[in-house]
């Protein structure tokens, strides 16, 4: 599900509140997954305003059939009653439900979507996946075993076994976050199923690396702690990592059948940029400081890459015009060499300490990639210290 990290999807939350209600002496089985899907479409559809005859409705019903036509699907083997609702809600989030039921919020459409072609097929993909692998009323089953083994360990418990009360305990720690550690291994399965349909479908895998990057500018990502302990979604950071480990077999899919992606449905993807690790050295024999990492630049035709400086959060200036922005800013900005592949280019720079227009030499530095007169990409934060001039 694409929704934010830090909080429960709506779908496993309908999911959950809908499991029967289990009691001492009141046992019954977990409903199938026909059953399931009804329930909770009857209860969305009842909780949100749906959205009809938009621009969005148009083009989102076509990338979603332009999916469900893939191999992948058709190989599945899973005859689902397939059905996409857009619904208004401000929450940034599209989700599934069991029996194929697939919605988008508004406020994923407006603050995320738009009418990108790509973007739609990478959260639709992703969707569909979570239908391919049964992934909601897995969810379902597992919550339902979950609150079963709850009530009886809290009945025996209550009965004076001691030790029961211990394993409620570990039941409700080391059981809950495995339940999470499965939640979130589904998603990145829902995250290579759909890569695999856009590439068939046409549209570059380079979109899915956008989409995770469009979500965590958008709604932020939480720690690696917080993660494993209370999220049932991986990290955008982590989804991101899985895109790239996916790319590979989604290219190759997609170059099959569009060797330009200009002329494929998904149209050619946005600047995909990156750096890797900065290698930075301080020499105060010749008074200067050496930055040098390895950069990606994709899918654009002219790219420029360079380095900013900051301290305390303010743009420091420069003393000297060749290490010098029109702004004034001290830094320096080189023509990119367009990369096909990972992290095979490389930007080296030395700036002298007398390049610097103040009396700081402890410096906040980040790399700065910039394409179709945007900034597209920057590094991580560097710390630079100059020696004395």
């Amino acid at each position: 599900m694409y929704c934010q990290s830090s909080f429960r999807c709506l779908t496993l939350f309908l999911c959950f509140a809908l499991c029967p209600v289990l009691a001492a002496g009141q046992q019954s089985g977990p409903i199938n997954e026909f059953t399931l899907g009804i329930q909770q479409r009857n209860e969305i559809m009842s909780s949100f305003r749906v959205l009809r005859n938009t621009n969005a409705n148009e083009l989102s019903e076509k990338v979603f059939r332009m999916l469900l036509a893939t191999s992948v699907v058709r190989n599945a083997g899973r005859d689902l009653g397939w059905e996409l609702t857009l619904i208004a809600s401000d929450d940034v989030n599209a989700f599934t439900t069991a029996n194929g039921k697939v919605y988008v919020t508004s406020g994923m459409i407006e603050k995320v979507l738009g009418t990108n072609y790509g973007l739609w097929a990478a959260v639709l993909g992703h969707e569909i996946g979570h239908g391919l692998e049964n992934h909601v009323h897995k969810a379902y089953v597992r919550h339902y075993q979950h609150e079963l083994q709850r009530v009886n360990l809290l009945n025996l418990s209550n009965q004076g076994q001691a030790w029961a009360s211990w394993a409620l305990v570990a039941h409700m720690t080391v059981g809950s976050m495995a339940k999470l550690k499965v939640s979130r291994d589904e998603e990145s399965q829902a995250d290579f199923l759909g890569v695999m349909m856009m590439a068939e479908a046409g549209v570059h895998p380079d979109y899915a690396i956008a989409m995770t990057r469009r979500m965590a500018a958008t709604t932020g990502d939480l720690g690696k702690v917080m993660t494993f302990f209370s999220s049932d979604h991986p990290r955008w950071a982590t989804r991101e990592e899985n895109a790239w480990r996916n790319w590979t077999a989604a290219i190759s899919h997609f170059r099959n059948r569009w060797n330009d992606p200009v002329g494929s449905p998904g149209g050619m993807p946005p600047p995909i940029v990156g750096f890797g690790k900065a290698h930075i050295v301080k020499d105060g024999k010749n008074k200067l400081v050496s930055i040098t990492a390895p950069y990606l630049v994709r899918n654009a035709s002219e790219a420029f890459v360079g380095v900013i400086f900051e301290h305390k959060g303010k743009i420091v200036q420069g003393a000297l015009p060749e290490y010098r922005f029109d702004s004034g800013a001290l830094g320096v900005m080189r023509p990119a060499r367009i990369s096909n592949g990972i992290e095979d280019s490389q930007f080296s720079i030395s700036i002298p300490s007398s390049a610097l227009g103040g009396k700081e030499r402890t410096l906040d530095a980040y790399l700065v990639i910039w394409a179709n007169g945007k900034t597209v990409g920057y590094s991580e934060k560097l710390k630079v210290s100059f020696p004395k001039p």
